[in-house]
């Protein structure tokens, strides 16, 4: 089929040096076949291939009714996207839940977007959907997979509320940072924050709300604690004054 295409593009091309000398009629039916013909002319399969690929994208979504998600099922979609990232299946993946920063949710294993852009592998994006849709969720947990033109960006990360009236505690890997000096303030509010992994080595001393001492803030938020004042904690005798 493509070796007719270019034979017709050939033909077309000897005869455009005297399409001069034919009268307007036979110029333009020779025109009007012309354009038949090449719109009967079905696109090679490997343009179709990736004409099919370029904007795609596949929405993912893994829940569960009992609280827990089926673990080897997020293992499986995990190597799935992994594989097709390496095979050059997929060019963007966004994952929306979990995220770092955001807080977790029981309910939802997994909340993510994977799209085959212009450089994505020719049919390779098709498989991926095929052997998504062919996973099993266990009872109790649902998966959902659903094609879209693109993938949506994910939304920057709001900070989360804690504390307050209601106690709501962070998620993991972070703490309830309160605005210094609110440490007895009742139902104070603060924001979730990263907790440090490490801390520069330097001097300058803040007082936790637990009433001890810290070499600088980033130690204070290291141990989870929020800042009563900056300086050394005063000694129980002080405060007793």
């Amino acid at each position: 089929m493509r070796l007719l295409f270019y034979r017709a593009i050939d033909g077309l091309l000897s005869v455009l040096p005297l399409i001069h000398t034919f009268p307007a009629r036979c110029l333009s039916r020779i025109l009007l076949l012309g354009g038949l013909f090449f719109a009967s002319i079905p696109v090679p399969a490997q343009d179709q291939g990736y004409a099919q690929a370029t904007g795609q994208a596949v929405n993912i979504a893994i829940g569960s009714h009992s609280g827990t998600p089926d673990k080897s099922l997020l293992r499986s979609v995990r190597k799935l996207i992994g594989d097709a990232i390496s095979s050059n299946a997929i060019d963007t993946f966004y994952t929306y839940i979990p995220r770092a920063g955001s807080p977790a949710s029981m309910e939802f294993g997994l909340s993510a977007c994977a799209e085959a852009g212009f450089m994505a592998a020719e049919g390779k994006f098709d498989d991926l959907v095929m052997q998504l849709r062919f996973l099993q969720a266990r009872p109790g947990t649902s998966i959902r997979v659903e094609l879209s033109d693109r993938c949506t960006p994910p939304e920057p990360v709001e900070p989360v509320e804690c504390g307050g009236i209601l106690g709501i505690l962070c998620p993991g890997g972070q703490y309830c940072e309160k605005n210094t000096g609110q440490c007895k303030a009742p139902d104070a509010k603060g924001v979730c924050k990263p907790i440090p992994a490490a801390c520069e080595k330097k001097l300058a001393p803040v007082c936790g709300c637990n009433g001890q001492t810290y070499d600088n803030p980033c130690e204070a938020r290291r141990a989870g604690i929020s800042l009563d004042h900056y300086g050394k904690c005063k000694p129980p005798e002080e405060l007793a004054r």
